[in-house]
């Protein structure tokens, strides 16, 4: 039966459909009552926030049932027939069937906005209570914990799935001034203080108090409570697990607060642990542990050549000095620089130990007053057998550490370091390169590499797109070509990092996508790196993806002559990084004269932090004309 009411009236027995006026399509039940133009529900089925995620009021002001709801969950509509209501109801599941808040009381029981409105006897929300809210119903002689429950980054995530409602405790509503709110209530009795330090599901059903007390776990990221039930806090904070709700929600106490925290945001890993698991550090030094991997690199003569080269060519300018080799590996580089001399007045610093060897060249021809090799894999025990077996122990000093975590007691003069990879950031050895340079590097000391350039062009690649793509068109007179998306996703989602690029395979001449200045490059700046391009296509043929190298110098000290520089392009002899291929998944055709135009955006990867997302936009130009559509395609570097 729809019975419309005026201003002021009763929604009576029988009205389930347009309570007030046609014009406000606000729907009541039973009990309703008509304010301001719109229906107020004495028991609510939840109580809305006044902005909808974006901060816009949801529906006018004095419409008290079409206030937001709780405005950061993304899974939630603001207005629905003039009023508040969600999409998902698993968080009001969770929190009991009516979610009043503490803070953000939106109705009277009169209808006058600012009182609250009668809670139902099943259920009410518990909402970021502090301490002194737990315990004895009386106002407490001890004030209330300083801490604000506040966290300063908001976090948007997926909607609990709780199914508690009926377990959910009396929530303490705002009262009169001057007056105790939870008088507004009754006193709180002893069971619901319990439960207020259980969270819902406690009382006869509560889990241990102290076994539960117990659990800490670490806030992976920052979160802003959206509501009174929920907890705020940052990244690194130590919070107390009371009762594991479900899946999703979790009851807690942080600094003297309860409420629900979400379990995607915490680990009962300490932050170390968790940084070192994203950083990979036992898988990535482990692979530098392998004598395979370091005969590899310095079986790589145009590497290893470039750096013995350019301490030989700076040698006077290296005596008297301390060197850090970082990542120094075997320690050749350090070995190099300690041969011809013996420890005397100087002061060099070689930051490079891997397995790469730059400690070795530095202790034969620079004749350092000290090498600092720094190598955090288990190499460093086979460096230190080297340096002791060739007789630069006194002069090589092997440090078995992370170069963030140890200490020195001097400055240094030269970080030497071999830091460079796949798109020369891949593995980002060059975050501790920079740290090394912030915590130890002298003022006026040198690094080396001195500077990096990350270089792109457009290129053919027919053989590998016959070789991963082509051949399923015909598979022994089978057309196996629905499997062509999957295969450009599973062979060429990723760049081929061995490529050999022919010249004759470069479609117009390659650009600089990237200058590292070693200098004053900062570690910010590895986040996200974006350089648009435009090449003039030289050569006729199908343009199949961009192939990439790198450059780097050993500049910084004074002399007549150019700085040495390890370039792994075509152009050049080969090293083991080769060229990276990013295969497009349309192969195109282009012409002399065409443009190929767009942008390159280098993303590291928020968690996995050695880890890349290449993005490449672009589009070609014919007479400068705009010839199909703007394509886009990432790539995973590998995660």
């Amino acid at each position: 039966m729809t019975q419309i009411m005026e201003e002021g009236q009763d929604c009576t027995v029988g009205c389930s459909s347009e309570c007030c006026s046609e014009e406000t399509l606000s729907t009541c039940k039973e009990g309703g009552h008509c304010k301001n133009g719109s229906c107020l529900q004495p028991n609510a089925a939840m109580t809305c926030l006044r902005k909808d995620a974006q901060g816009n009021n949801c529906c006018p002001d004095d419409s008290v049932s079409s206030i937001t709801i709780t405005s950061k969950l993304p899974t939630t509509t603001c207005c629905k027939d003039g009023h508040c209501e969600p999409t998902d109801t698993s968080y009001r599941n969770l929190m009991g069937t009516n979610t009043q808040s503490n803070k953000n009381n939106c109705s009277g029981t009169d209808g006058e906005e600012g009182n609250s409105v009668p809670y139902s006897d099943e259920a009410s929300a518990v909402c970021g209570l502090k301490r002194q809210d737990v315990m004895e119903s009386k106002p407490s002689t001890e004030s209330a914990p300083s801490t604000e429950c506040d966290a300063t980054e908001v976090k948007t995530l997926s909607q609990p799935s709780g199914k508690d409602a009926k377990d959910t405790v009396e929530t303490v509503a705002n009262g009169p001034e001057g007056i105790d709110h939870r008088e507004q209530h009754g006193e709180i009795l002893e069971t619901n203080r319990k439960a207020l330090q259980n969270g819902p599901g406690s009382g006869s059903e509560a889990k241990d108090d102290e076994a539960a007390l117990d659990e800490i776990v670490t806030a992976i990221d920052s979160f802003t409570a959206l509501d009174d039930n929920q907890l705020s806090f940052k990244r690194g904070d130590q919070i107390h697990v009371i009762s594991k709700n479900n899946e999703e929600w979790w009851w807690a106490e942080h600094n003297g607060c309860y409420g629900y925290i979400p379990v995607n945001h915490v680990s009962p890993k300490t932050l170390e642990e968790l940084e070192s698991e994203l950083w990979q550090d036992d898988e990535y030094f482990g692979s530098y542990s392998s004598l395979k991997l370091q005969l590899e690199m310095l079986n790589d003569k145009p590497r290893t050549l470039a750096y013995r080269t350019a301490i030989e060519k700076n040698a006077e300018f290296l005596k008297d000095k301390v060197i850090m080799d970082l990542g120094c590996g075997t320690g050749i580089l350090s070995l190099f620089c300690a041969r011809y001399g013996r420890p005397n007045k100087n002061k060099l610093k070689e930051l490079c130990c891997g397995l790469g060897g730059l400690s070795l060249f530095c202790a034969q021809f620079a004749q350092p007053k000290k090498i600092y090799a720094v190598e955090a894999s288990r190499m460093a025990d086979k460096a230190k057998k080297l340096m002791l077996y060739n007789g630069y122990w006194d002069v090589v000093k092997v440090v078995h550490d992370r170069v963030e975590n140890i200490t020195l007691p001097e400055k240094v003069d030269l970080i030497i370091s071999e830091w460079m990879g796949t798109l020369l950031l891949f593995e980002l050895m060059v975050e501790s390169v920079l740290i090394a340079r912030d915590k130890f590097l002298a003022r006026g000391g040198v690094m080396w590499p001195s500077h990096a350039k990350l270089y792109l062009v457009p290129c053919r690649a027919q053989k590998q797109y016959d070789e991963k793509i082509a051949c399923w068109e015909d598979q022994y007179g089978f057309d196996f070509s629905p499997l062509i998306p999957s295969a450009k996703k599973e062979f060429f989602g990723r760049p081929v990092f061995n490529h050999e690029l022919d010249l004759q395979d470069c479609l117009a001449e390659w650009e600089t996508v990237l200058v590292m200045d070693m200098k004053r490059f900062r570690v910010e700046e590895l986040e996200e790196i974006t350089q648009e391009f435009e090449f003039q296509v030289t050569r006729e043929g199908t343009f199949h993806g961009f192939a990439s190298w790198f450059s780097v110098d050993f500049g910084g000290f004074p002399s007549s002559e150019p700085p040495v520089v390890l370039n792994t392009g075509p152009e050049h002899e080969m090293t083991h990084w080769k060229q990276d291929l990013f295969m497009m998944d349309q192969p195109t055709a282009v012409e002399e004269g065409d443009s190929i135009v767009g942008s390159i955006l280098i993303k590291r990867n928020p968690e996995w932090r050695r880890h890349l997302r290449v993005m490449f936009t672009w589009e070609v130009l014919k007479a400068g004309v705009r010839w199909g559509t703007q394509k886009q395609k990432q790539f995973l570097l590998w995660r």
